[in-house]
């Protein structure tokens, strides 16, 4: 059996330093790009009603949408080696949906107690744009190396290109163990990040039958059924998030210190089952439907942080095309 390639165990160690600032679909690093040309990927992850709360103050009805762009160019280097030149943009929105009937007492209730129940201190809109470099070698029949490093803009609302710059790099090392098993495992740094600034790396794919397999890391672990070279289904866990430049503060006076000038990180965790469609070798789709467990909203320059209070439904479509 083949080994897997490095562009699959990337799905599952991926640069967490990369997708985690800004929620975005990596496009890895492959010792061997199946097209000479660029590739696009696209997703748009869509979530429904769920309650906040920060200190003691409850934050109802609130909803999440994101989606993500990205575009690449593989480069082949010497006969084992390739250059991947990324750009990505990211945007991250936030809504009150509609209150429930005004015949609802508990609703009532928690209007009168709450006043400011749709002054969220959670910017609208968030938004990155960055560029990438990875490098990806194979060493001999056993051991690859990989290398990124990457810079962008991640704030909130206006200033995409003035303010909340940042950078980050990684490394990792493959292993192949068997023909069924690979390992991995590296190191990235992200000079925005707080809880997140040094990650290790690690994580395995292994093939343990024809159709089955298992890739186990972070942010993407999951447990995969090849129905044929076409479909595919899985049940996945993963993480996205970022961290971002807040300019003004979203909600003067909900928070006990002002929020203005403060970087936020936000955490997300979804569990879910995913469909993917290869269509050709030009395009295929995903579709993924599940739900987020875990969301946190950190300003780690304030000591003030938002979290889940229950766990929400999601729903996401990605596409890739292959030039």
């Amino acid at each position: 059996m083949k080994k897997p390639p490095v562009s699959r165990l990337f799905g599952v160690v991926l640069l967490w330093a990369t997708l985690v600032r800004a929620d975005t679909p990596s496009i890895p690093v492959t010792t061997k790009a199946e097209k000479s040309g660029p590739v696009f990927v696209n997703e748009i992850v869509i979530g429904s009603d769920t309650e906040l709360k920060a200190t003691d103050t409850d934050y109802r009805h609130v909803s999440f949408y994101h989606a993500s762009w990205g575009l690449s160019q593989a480069v082949p280097v010497g006969e084992s080696g390739n250059l991947t030149f990324g750009l990505a943009y990211t945007l991250s929105h936030r809504r009150v949906t509609d209150p429930p009937s005004w015949e609802d007492n508990s609703w009532k209730e928690f209007k009168s107690t709450h006043p400011d129940w749709n002054r969220i201190p959670i910017p609208r809109v968030l938004q990155s744009l960055s560029a990438s470099i990875e490098y990806g070698q194979t060493i001999d029949d056993y051991w690859s190396i990989s290398s990124c490093i990457s810079t962008g803009s991640y704030t909130a609302k206006k200033g995409l290109l003035s303010d909340g710059w940042g950078a980050a790099t990684s490394v990792m090392a493959q292993y192949k163990w068997s023909p069924t098993l690979t390992l991995a495992f590296g190191a990235a740094y992200d000079s925005l990040s707080h809880d997140y600034r040094y990650v290790p790396l690690v994580g395995f794919d292994w093939q343990f039958s024809d159709k089955w397999s298992a890739a186990i890391g972070f942010p993407s672990t999951a447990v995969t059924y090849t129905m044929n070279r076409h479909l595919s289904m899985a049940i996945e866990l993963s993480g996205a998030g970022g961290t971002y430049h807040v300019k003004d503060d979203p909600a003067p006076g909900a928070a006990v210190r002002s929020l203005a000038s403060s970087k936020l990180e936000t955490t997300e965790v979804r569990l879910g089952f995913k469909i993917g469609w290869k269509i050709n070798d030009t395009y295929s789709i995903s579709a993924t439907t599940g739900h987020v467990v875990y969301r946190e909203y950190k300003y780690i320059d304030r000591d003030y942080k938002l979290r889940s209070h229950d766990i929400s439904e999601f729903g996401a479509i990605s596409g890739t095309i292959s030039f």
